[in-house]
């Protein structure tokens, strides 16, 4: 860390026009993708429950008495944040912690 930043070194090539020109010892930032899923069933990780082999999360069963059942997920990409699930829950159930993401 730097300044409170997380940084890296890496080796990159740039194709720069002759239009332009480009001096030595500046810094830059980036973003690098490393993977999109869009328009899946997400939900931010804070709510998710890590057993020792298991993900689970917590589906409302009775809005009522606000009872909660733990149903254990499947989960996929995720950017740190929210997290892809792929199978235990479906879009429109209500879990405990936050509400279910919407696609993109």
């Amino acid at each position: 860390q730097t300044n409170g930043a997380n940084t890296l070194e890496i080796t990159g090539a740039l194709s720069i026009p002759d239009s332009l020109f480009l001096r030595s010892g500046y810094s830059a930032n980036a973003t690098v993708l490393l993977s999109s899923a869009p328009g899946v069933l997400a939900v931010p990780e804070s709510i998710l429950e890590w057993g020792a082999d298991s993900t689970y999360v917590y589906v409302l069963t009775d809005s009522v008495k606000s009872e909660y059942r733990r149903v254990p997920v499947t989960t996929g990409t995720s950017d740190g944040i929210n997290i892809q699930i792929t199978s235990g829950v479906s879009e429109g159930m209500k879990l405990r912690g936050a509400l279910v993401n919407q696609p993109k």
